[in-house]
């Protein structure tokens, strides 16, 4: 007879814990996806393909993080590195346009830059860190930093046991949802920085909003992890 096995067992420990423990950090999770929301929705307000172009990069950068919090509360944040990669590459797009604001029309003419290429007209900060992703998390690879979640080593190099169902550690999920919160933070600067050059009505109260989220949002990360028990 087949076990029955809990395939969301690290979820459900992850959010009682965060829930029970640290309600905050959901908090600033959900207000930054929030924020994230609302600034796509009034860029797509705009009646321009500036307004439009970065409305939809804005979704999809939204999507995509929410992806990789999903993962991340399963304790599969490794296995969200494909995510994780072209997250950054939305961040980079969305600095693209910003930077010229005619270049959205022309990426509705045809098709975007390479994002190599792209990475180099906005002089990307980003290189190391896409590089990283794509040796040992955007592709299948054998490589330790690719594998070790995988694999549990007991008393010795020689006693290894395959973990089939990565478990919930508390400092690796908030360590991880810190990184992420940060990586989205990024997305919402260069979204509210879209809002500013698209003229919306909401500029001054996106810049200000923003602001507060990123000082507040990593207040409270650091404080959270300063309580983890070690």
């Amino acid at each position: 007879m087949t076990s029955i096995v809990n395939l969301w067992n690290s979820r459900e420990r992850a959010l009682t814990t965060l829930q029970e423990e640290y309600p905050e950090v959901l908090d600033v999770m959900n207000d930054l996806f929030l924020f994230v929301g609302e600034c796509g929705n009034s860029l797509f307000k705009v009646d321009s393909a500036f307004g439009r172009v970065t409305a939809i990069t804005v979704a999809k950068s939204r999507n995509l993080a929410l992806g990789c919090y999903s993962l991340t509360l399963d304790s599969l944040a490794q296995e969200s590195g494909a995510l994780v990669r072209l997250l950054i590459e939305t961040l980079e797009i969305l600095k693209y346009f910003r930077l010229d604001p005619k270049r959205a029309m022309e990426a509705t003419e045809r098709e975007l830059p390479k994002a190599g290429e792209i990475a180099r007209l906005i002089g990307s900060e980003h290189k190391s860190l896409r590089g990283y992703l794509n040796d040992h998390a955007s592709h299948f690879s054998l490589k330790q930093q690719a594998i070790r979640h995988l694999l549990d080593f007991r008393s010795s190099e020689t006693t290894v046991v395959l973990r089939m169902q990565q478990s919930f550690l508390l400092p690796v999920v908030m360590e991880n949802l810190y990184v992420l919160y940060s990586i989205v933070a990024l997305i919402g600067i260069e979204a509210t920085g879209c809002v500013l050059a698209a003229e919306c009505e909401e500029k001054v109260e996106f810049a200000t909003r923003m602001e507060y989220l990123r000082n507040h949002g990593t207040a409270v990360f650091e404080e959270a992890i300063s309580r983890i028990p070690k």
